[in-house]
Order: C-alpha cells, then sequence, then structure tokens
C-alpha cells in the first residue's frame, strides 16, 4: 500500500511539472498581451505581422507631428509586412483629412494603439478636424514626446515609428475591380498610400 502511494504522489508530482511547462493560453482577442499598466519593452517588427489585425479594429491613430504641432487621426486600415527588403507599415489617408497635410510634409510618423477604455477618444478625434479645435486636448488625451522629437500618446499601449519612403495616390483608374472605385470614391476624395520603413515598434505588457 506504501509503494502504491509513494508512486501515485510521484506521478502527481510529474504531472505537475509537466504542466508548468504548458504554454500559457494566448487571449484571441490581445495576443500580443498588451497591458496599459505594463512596462515599454522594445520587439521585432516582425512580430507585429501575425497580430496587429487584433488591433486595427479597436483604438488605433496615426500621429505626425511638423516641428512643434502636431495632429492625429483614428485609422481602420493598416498593413504590415516586408517590402524592398525592408520592415514596413502602410496607411492611407484621404487628400480632405486635415492629417493629410502634414504627413506629405513630414518625414516620419507614429502608428499607435491605445486601450479598449480609450476607444471613444480615438473615435472623437477620428471624427473632428485639427482645423478647426484641439481635438487632442478636447479628446481627453495627453501627447508626449520621442525620442526623434515625434508625438505619441500617454495612454499608448503600441507604437510603431516608421520613416517614410513611398507615397501615391489610388487612382480611381487603376482598380481592376471598379465596384471598390464606385463605392468607396464616387463622392469622396480618394486616399493617399504612405509606406513607411518601420524602425521602432515598442509594447506596453
Amino acid at each position: 500500500m506504501k509503494r502504491l502511494f509513494i508512486v501515485a504522489v510521484a506521478a502527481a508530482l510529474l504531472s505537475a511539472c509537466c504542466n508548468t511547462n504548458q504554454p500559457a493560453a494566448v487571449d484571441a482577442e490581445n495576443p500580443m498581451n498588451l497591458r496599459a499598466d505594463g512596462e515599454w519593452q522594445k520587439i521585432d517588427a516582425k512580430d507585429l505581422n501575425l497580430n496587429i489585425d487584433k488591433y486595427v479594429s479597436k483604438a488605433m491613430a496615426l500621429t505626425v507631428s511638423c516641428g512643434d504641432s502636431v495632429n492625429t487621426m483614428a485609422i481602420g486600415w493598416l498593413q504590415t509586412g516586408r517590402i524592398w527588403n525592408r520592415s514596413t507599415a502602410t496607411v492611407y489617408v484621404r487628400t480632405s483629412r486635415y492629417t493629410y497635410d502634414y504627413i506629405q510634409k513630414a518625414d516620419k510618423f507614429v502608428i499607435s494603439a491605445l486601450p479598449d477604455e480609450c476607444h471613444s477618444k480615438v473615435m472623437y478625434i477620428g471624427s473632428k478636424s485639427g482645423r478647426d479645435e484641439d481635438k487632442i486636448t478636447n479628446a481627453g488625451l495627453t501627447i508626449e514626446r520621442l525620442e526623434d522629437g515625434q508625438a505619441a500618446f500617454t495612454d499608448d499601449i503600441l507604437r510603431i515609428e516608421c520613416r517614410k519612403i513611398f507615397t501615391q495616390e489610388l487612382d480611381t483608374a487603376n482598380f481592376v475591380d471598379k465596384e471598390i472605385a464606385e463605392k468607396m470614391y464616387s463622392t469622396e476624395p480618394t486616399h493617399y498610400e504612405f509606406i513607411g520603413e518601420i524602425t521602432n515598434v515598442w509594447v506596453r505588457r
């Protein structure tokens, strides 16, 4: 009986040891485990590609600095990957947006993800124009300057710092699927595509 008890205890201990080696469950809605109260960590740009879609649909912003002046907008479209042997992020800005004036002049831009509790603030900056008001302050957001002088939000949980390397207009004449051009641009200005080489990626964990 004593021998059976010892065997049972040994099996239980072995099972416990094995379980500690199992990978922690991944939150499907937050696969990078970003936390508003976390510490900043620098990660490799390639770690973005499989996970970024989970955050684009929530609260993301594009922020551009021109000297002391800063403007921002909410974004719902974002691509990350590799082109020309470089890690890149691509954003799209309508010509009617005030941010368009900034990003055409600037050499760099910053893409941010904010926590879910900031969703209404991001929606505010997406619905207002910096031409008409200080929408960053009115949204309840606070800017901080990065080492290279670019601007980001103190509430950020993800930051993608980019150096602009390519831009072009999405010319409606080039659409193979004309239905997209008709739906998106028959009554609205076109988008410009801005590709940035990713220089830094920071996450809060």
